[in-house]
């Protein structure tokens, strides 16, 4: 539930940018609502992940500090500055910008394995939580007419 809100805080994001060329009043009400979803919805999100603990220990935090950050920065200094175009807005949107970044290049990182062989023909489920730095050394990597990731038996 968490993520699907601060998705559609982000749609509406990207519709307030559409929109408010040609219509200001609903563009700065979506403007207005969509920090509000896109904050609550990582908070819950973030929440959810650190307790359940499957990510890497310092991505874990990264969803509830951006959806903390929008709510008790991003959003106070819009209404303290004015927003856009106030120096202290953009530098504000700009560290908001940073904190995606981080969060979008960590979930970049897992690196699941959709073909884990466990029995010929067989196929484990994904795990998510599992990255690169966690992949069994010992076992051969499958390339060529092989590079579905199941290893050949014989």
């Amino acid at each position: 539930m968490g993520l699907a809100s601060a998705i559609v805080g982000q749609l509406t994001i990207a519709a307030a940018e559409v929109i408010w060329p040609s219509n200001r009043d609903l563009g700065d009400v979506l403007f207005s609502v969509s920090p509000i979803l896109t904050g609550a919805g990582l908070v819950t999100a973030g929440v959810a992940i650190i307790r359940a603990g499957v990510w890497a220990r310092p991505s874990r935090f990264l969803p509830l500090t951006l959806g903390l950050y929008t709510i008790l920065v991003l959003i106070p200094v819009m209404i303290a500055s004015g927003g856009p175009p106030a120096p202290l807005a953009l530098w504000t949107i700009g560290g908001w910008d940073m904190l995606r970044f981080v969060l979008s290049a960590s979930l970049l990182r897992f690196t699941p394995a959709p073909f884990r062989a466990t029995r010929q023909g067989q196929r484990s489920p994904v795990l998510p939580h599992r990255t690169s730095a966690h992949r069994d050394e010992r076992v051969p990597r499958c390339t060529g007419r092989h590079s579905r990731g199941v290893i050949p038996q014989g």
